[in-house]
């Protein structure tokens, strides 16, 4: 509850602003970058995990639990942290707008992330205008579905504001592809092997089968 009340009290302080939020998904890790516009240096603790009570009496970092890094510069605060694949849903920022973030597996290789449809930040924060989502993913995946409202390349971007806040939903589905691994070039050098082996042998063999011939000649 801490937590969510030190972003409340960030939250309010916006005046007319947008909410950037990044986060690049790759195969092991998701970098999430959120950047709050117009808003006064107030660089609280933030922990990184939603369930986390990390925030003191004090606002001092208690040991062993994580939280955002913060930065502040020119009216403007940016939270970054990077998580494991696999506990990307269970951040702080991804569910603080939404009552329900799930991150499902379709399948042995299939991923869908996807939201409630009610954002609940820009109901409560009358200056907050637009909250601009921007999901990065690296050639690890295959996009299979989604439902966003722009595409830049590998970035998947939607557009929540004070016209589609209340039913407005995230749906993106992906194919996690198969790892290129050593044993992919092992392959390759092991038939170079094997050819160069090959090649070898059949030298041997035509010049013990010459030399052959040419005893039998003598003969």
């Amino acid at each position: 509850m801490k937590n969510k009340l030190i972003l409340l009290i960030a939250l309010l302080l916006l005046s007319g602003c947008t909410v950037e939020y990044n986060a690049n998904i790759t195969r092991d890790k998701v970098i999430e970058t959120a950047t709050i516009n117009e808003i006064i240096n107030a660089d609280y603790p933030v922990t990184a995990y939603i369930n986390d009570q990390g925030s003191s009496e004090t606002n001092d970092k208690i040991e062993g639990i994580d939280y955002y890094d913060i930065l502040t510069h020119d009216h403007v605060m940016t939270y970054k942290y990077t998580f494991p694949f696999d506990r990307y849903t269970e951040g702080t920022g991804v569910n603080y707008c939404y009552k329900e973030v799930h991150f499902t597996k379709i399948g042995q290789k299939e991923y869908k992330i996807s939201t409630s449809n009610y954002n609940s930040c820009i109901d409560f924060y009358n200056e907050l205008e637009e909250i601009n989502v921007n999901l990065t993913f690296s050639d690890d995946f295959a996009i299979t579905s989604h439902n966003a409202d722009k595409i830049n390349d590998h970035t998947y971007t939607w557009v929540i504001n004070r016209t589609n806040y209340q039913n407005k939903t995230l749906e993106i589905s992906y194919l996690l592809k198969d790892a290129p691994t050593a044993i992919t070039k092992n392959n390759s050098s092991n038939w170079i092997i094997i050819l160069i082996s090959f090649l070898g042998l059949s030298i041997t063999l035509a010049v013990i089968i010459k030399f052959k011939n040419k005893k039998w000649k003598g003969k």
